[in-house]
């Protein structure tokens, strides 16, 4: 991490960073001369404008110990989920060590290049920890998600087939305090300059109706799927992105309505894992550093190696190493869609699971 923080140009954090000098200096964050261009909302930059009153070096160790710790947080947050209480120390370095396994290519990457996923993830999980006790922290942790990447916005559809519409306001209200009203603090009337800029380089960018072709470097999207096996559709990447969107979510809502009508055992759990897979499969582009959100479906399969026993034992073990498998070996072919393949493997898996459990449920009525 040292290594790419002290290269010229530096890595994503220092981006980030300068971003938020910018913000201070009253000039636009999305223009500063670097490789790695700022491509958020101004709630990151702003959040960050007291870093910038710090060495340079301990802003590096603080952001690692901050991305380190939001992980361990985020797998601790689960399995209290999970277990409704704070789970045992032999239970949590379980999970997070066979976590670390699957996913040490992507939390290697996202670690040496000072991304935000991690933070990201983490308020998500805090979403779905407070959703059934305390909608305004809920709404609150989730209004922060979307802040830091767009991309949280699919949780959005949770709260509507939830019927929490009150929630919905509040995640928007608090969206807008922190998207709008904090930068507002810094750059005043400019942040709307900034955000007109922002949104014609980057937005519609992200959305345009040709998909550039560096999109598939390593692609786990639907989109990039279809789009490697049939180039010419590239040129209505926008419609492509929509009706892939629709392929994705539609089983989701469907098992949403299903799982409403029935008291499931860690509903929120489950659809939390789907919808995560969901941001990756629906996203724009692929980047490794995006694969965190892969973290809620791998935490349920080893979850339940770790507690079921005999044959569900040895099928949870099967569909571990299946993944395990089919997921490292997309990170050693980098073009081949066997990162795409695992991902959809554990959106199968997972729906598979909350099938079986709407069918015990049933059993026992």
């Amino acid at each position: 991490m040292f290594g790419k923080a002290y290269r010229e140009g530096g890595y994503d954090f220092t981006s980030y960073l300068l971003s938020a000098e910018a913000l201070l200096k009253g000039t636009n964050p999305y223009t500063v001369d670097t490789p790695y261009p700022y491509i958020y909302p101004l709630f990151l930059a702003s959040v960050l404008t007291p870093f910038t009153l710090l060495p340079y070096s301990i802003n590096n160790f603080l952001w690692f110990f901050i991305n380190v710790g939001s992980f361990g947080f985020s797998v601790y947050l689960l399995l209290k989920i999970y277990f409704k209480m704070s789970p045992s120390k032999q239970v949590f370095l379980f999970v997070l060590f066979f976590m670390v396994i699957v996913l040490f290519s992507p939390i290697q990457i996202h670690l040496l290049n000072g991304q935000v996923n991690f933070l990201v993830i983490l308020f998500c999980t805090l979403f779905i920890y407070w959703n059934d006790r305390n909608n305004k922290l809920s709404s609150l942790f989730l209004a922060f998600a979307i802040s830091l990447k767009i991309v949280p916005l699919v949780f959005l559809i949770f709260l509507f087939i939830e019927k929490k519409y009150k929630d919905i306001l509040l995640t928007i209200v608090f969206s807008f305090i922190s998207v709008f009203v904090l930068p507002f603090l810094f750059a005043g009337i400019k942040t709307i300059d900034y955000y007109s800029y922002y949104f014609d380089h980057f937005i519609i960018n992200a959305f345009s109706t040709n998909l550039s072709d560096n999109s598939i470097a390593v692609y786990f999207t639907l989109t990039g799927f279809i789009t490697s096996f049939f180039v010419s559709l590239k040129s209505f990447g926008i419609y492509v992105q929509i009706i892939s969107a629709v392929i994705i979510l539609s089983p989701i809502v469907y098992l949403h309505h299903r799982l409403l009508k029935e008291n499931i055992f860690q509903k929120n759990l489950l659809l939390f894992s789907l919808y995560s897979l969901s941001v990756l499969l629906i996203s724009p582009s692929s980047q490794t550093h995006h694969l965190v959100f892969i973290i809620p479906a791998i935490f349920w399969i080893i979850i339940n190696f770790y507690e079921k026993i005999d044959k569900e034992k040895r099928w949870y073990i099967f569909y571990y190493m299946l993944v395990f498998a089919l997921f490292w070996a997309g990170n050693i072919f980098k073009h081949s869609p066997l990162i795409f393949i695992s991902i959809i493997t554990l959106f199968i898996i997972t729906f598979i699971i909350s099938q079986k459990k709407i069918r015990l449920a049933n059993e026992k009525i």
